[in-house]
């Protein structure tokens, strides 16, 4: 088995930015719940799904394409919150502390592909 998921920093960096997600979107009404907000939501939740499940693995070849996945859910987590700043869903502020955790996410999740 890889190292537990559990114990390493980009598991517990995208499980705290999952938990901010879900207060943020908590705070959408409506349609903007239901649809981005449940799409931004499921791909923070997915990220670590797919760290802990690749972790959980015997070969660094399924892990590492556990890590690339979780690198593309990221892409879409990004692009998801910049919709929803760019729709006014999300205010600008909480928008730029998010985008730094993931910039942080990113590059860790670069670096343990590269070391897989």
């Amino acid at each position: 088995m890889m190292n537990c998921a559990q114990d390493l920093e980009s598991f517990k960096l995208a499980h705290d930015l999952t938990l901010e997600i879900y207060k943020l979107t908590a705070e959408f009404v409506g349609e903007q719940r239901q649809g981005l907000g449940s799409k931004i939501r499921d791909r923070a939740e997915d990220i670590n799904a797919n760290l802990l499940a690749g972790s959980q693995l015997n070969s660094p070849e399924l892990y590492k394409e556990a890590v690339n996945k979780s690198k593309i859910l990221l892409g879409q987590l990004e692009y998801y919150l910049m919709l929803a700043k760019d729709l006014e869903y999300l205010e600008e502020q909480k928008h730029a502390g998010l985008q730094h955790r993931i910039n942080q996410l990113n590059r860790i999740l670069s670096g343990m592909k590269k070391a897989l």
